[in-house]
């Protein structure tokens, strides 16, 4: 592992989010497999070595397309388009299949909850992911006060929470604009900046050049250069976007 990983991630991590996203979600905070995905996914070291695992899978076998590789080394993916009812969610979520969401924003990234997915398979195992997930169908479905017919569910809670701050782009820009030139508010929940937060990570990813993790690195990018031009609103963002970021969605 590059060892400047683990401090850059380090340096992107806040303490942000670390209570409940929702009061409901309380008690099941503190259940040992609560306490095992928040440290993992708050643990600097522990990130960084999972990512530098996953890299070094992709460097071994050459894979082609990033999908590939992730269907290999995790196995085939669901392929998401759009919002699910939790319902549906629940029924798709399987331990053996990592989610591609293709109908998120390239911010949230399309590839990101099966690069969490890997980090949590390769410290528990395939097994461990197993118990993860039905611990996740086992929680209550809980409304969003600040959302009306938003539902939050133990994914939001461990594999989705909200980035500090949320573009509304209701008139509708592309990506590209929105993140250079859009209104920004303070997310109205409690915000998220680690891996338990899809836009965190993916940001991460992308502002880690020469660090170890070059397959994870380019696959993020491209993507969000491929999709710069789409149009998503509600958009969580991070605010570390650093120039050397938004040149990602000129390339």
């Amino acid at each position: 592992m590059n060892p400047n990983l683990p401090g850059h991630v380090q340096k992107l991590m806040t303490l942000h989010g670390r209570e409940a996203l929702h009061k409901g979600f309380t008690p099941f905070r503190n259940h040992r497999i609560a306490h095992a995905i928040g440290e993992t996914f708050t643990n600097a070291q522990k990130i960084s070595h999972a990512l530098t695992h996953l890299n070094e899978q992709f460097s071994l076998e050459k894979c082609g397309r990033f999908e590939e590789g992730i269907a290999k080394f995790i196995g085939e993916p669901v392929i998401l388009k759009e919002e699910l009812s939790v319902e549906d969610f629940f029924s798709v979520l399987d331990h053996s299949r990592p989610l591609i969401d293709e109908g998120v924003s390239p911010i949230h990234g399309k590839f990101t909850h099966a690069i969490q997915h890997y980090i949590i398979e390769f410290h528990f195992g395939k097994d461990g992911v197993q118990e993860i997930f039905d611990f996740m169908r086992s929680g209550p479905v809980e409304s969003c006060d600040k959302t009306p017919g938003r539902k939050w569910t133990l994914w939001d809670e461990f594999f989705d929470r909200p980035a500090p701050f949320e573009i509304p782009n209701t008139d509708r820009k592309s990506c590209r604009d929105a993140i250079c030139f859009g209104h920004r508010n303070t997310t109205s929940v409690t915000p998220c900046l680690d891996a338990r937060s899809p836009e965190w990570l993916t940001t991460v990813i992308a502002l880690s050049p020469n660090l170890g993790i070059d397959y994870l690195h380019h696959a993020i990018t491209s993507d969000l250069g491929a999709r710069a031009n789409d149009v998503h609103e509600n958009i969580f963002v991070t605010g570390l976007e650093s120039t050397d970021y938004l040149l990602h969605f000129s390339s």
